[in-house]
């Protein structure tokens, strides 16, 4: 790409080094903008189950300007609840009382939260949902309350860790969208580019 932009500038010899630079920052600042589009067109394609808009959120821009002619995508680590991919809580928990008069729940051979993050859902049998929707799983061998949810009852048993799925910046790393959006900046940034030295010429 860096050969494809020296011959570019140099069919515009007679522009200024500064309306260069400043069809440089448009061009860069385009493909960005096209990158972070298809960015979440390309990882839906690949089957991930998450929302444009959520995507979108875990994605940062940084744009080019006259003092730094660079353009960065980042998408950012951050942990995305499993609330986010489809999570519904199947099967039924019955609240139970023993003959000493202590609660405990029995669950459904199926009771658990359905989940779909890429490909096939699967069944969390130590899932729930929680609180705003969020999922949680319980960690073995420990105790607490019995607390309410939607229809039914689970305990909650002192110790509960969140869920999350796959981070956007490992959806990017998939090797199909990351080509793709490679592949879209290098041939997206040189048209780009001549477009704006066109216009500077005028």
């Amino acid at each position: 790409m860096q050969s494809t932009v020296r011959q570019a500038l140099r069919q515009f010899n007679s522009l200024s080094v500064e309306l260069k630079d400043k069809a440089i920052v448009r061009a860069l600042n385009d493909t960005i903008a096209k990158a972070n589009t298809q960015s979440s067109r390309e990882i839906k394609a690949q089957g991930y189950n998450l929302k444009v808009s959520r995507i979108k959120q875990s994605i940062r821009l940084s744009r080019a300007s006259r003092t730094k002619l660079k353009a960065v995508l980042r998408a950012m680590p951050d942990s995305i609840n499993l609330k986010h991919f489809s999570a519904k809580q199947v099967g039924k928990n019955t609240l139970v009382r023993d003959s000493k008069g202590k609660l405990s729940y029995k669950r459904s051979a199926n009771s658990g939260v359905r989940v779909k993050v890429k490909g096939n859902t699967v069944l969390l049998r130590h899932a729930f949902i929680g609180r705003n929707g969020l999922v949680f799983e319980r960690e073995k061998d420990s105790s607490g309350n019995i607390f309410k949810f939607r229809g039914g009852f689970e305990r909650d048993k002192g110790k509960i860790k969140p869920l999350h799925g796959v981070p956007v910046s490992k959806m990017v790393q998939n090797d199909i969208v990351w080509n793709k959006l490679t592949d879209l900046a290098r041939d997206h940034f040189p048209v780009r580019l001549q477009h704006h030295l066109r216009r500077a010429m005028r």
